[in-house]
């Protein structure tokens, strides 16, 4: 090749680049992520404390089985599915698990449950779910829960 056909793209080359360099080049996403904003908790047994604490409250039986049902908004979410479930124990780790969306009591007492979304934006709700035994009741307070038996 001779030398000045060389010289020739070489400008072209970084005669492209200065113009693309100032005038730019216009970047479109067409498919923007659209994070989760909100978590609900939707089950029918849902309550609202006057802290604004959630929680459900249920008579145990043997075998109690709770469904847990919520919802990632919005729709049009990227990753709606994106949302881990986790439980949390008072003090004992016998008294229930998550499995497959249902809270599995097998005695009673209390699991505190955490829904967060996992598409980077760290949306979390969380609630207390109780477990009594028919006979008792249950006393609230601002921040504490006491158990009382009728």
């Amino acid at each position: 090749m001779k030398k000045s056909t060389v010289i020739v793209i070489a400008v072209i080359y970084f005669v492209s680049i200065a113009v693309v360099g100032f005038f730019g080049l216009e970047i479109s996403s067409y498919n923007p992520v659209v994070y989760i904003t909100q978590i609900n908790i939707t089950n029918t047994e849902l309550v609202t404390r006057p802290d604004n604490t959630l929680y459900m409250l249920f008579d145990y039986t043997e075998g109690l089985t709770v469904p847990l049902t919520f919802e990632a908004l919005p729709e049009n979410a990227t990753e709606r599915n994106a949302v881990k479930v986790e439980i949390y124990y008072q003090s004992d780790t016998d008294v229930a698990e998550f499995i497959s969306g249902n809270i599995l009591f097998y005695k009673p007492g209390m699991v505190s449950v955490r829904i967060y979304s996992t598409d980077g934006r760290n949306v979390t709700v969380r609630c207390d779910v109780y477990a009594q035994m028919p006979d008792q009741q249950m006393i609230t307070f601002t921040n504490a829960s006491l158990w009382g038996v009728k």
